[in-house]
């Protein structure tokens, strides 16, 4: 999905690319490894908040970047999956 969003993303299509990054956070949820399931989340909020700042909504950009950074601020420190 987020391949797909970046595809729809080069050509302007925006109202797909929104959907597609969005398809991609839902599949997030569903990852039981921890470090996928933030990978995944973090790459579909900063995609997000790409198309929204090209659009030029820039209240939702700020918003899927906050979200982003509240994942990366949760994350433990101590987890070795991180810090390698």
């Amino acid at each position: 999905a987020l391949i797909l969003g970046w595809y729809y993303f080069e050509g302007t299509d925006w109202e797909n690319s929104t959907q597609a990054f969005q398809r991609a956070l839902s599949y997030a949820e569903r990852i039981e490894d921890s470090q996928d399931r933030h990978d995944l989340f973090f790459d579909g909020w900063l995609n997000l908040a790409e198309v929204y700042n090209y659009i030029g909504d820039y209240v939702t950009a700020l918003d899927y970047r906050l979200k982003a950074l509240h994942l990366i601020d949760s994350i433990s420190i101590d987890d070795d999956k991180y810090t390698n």
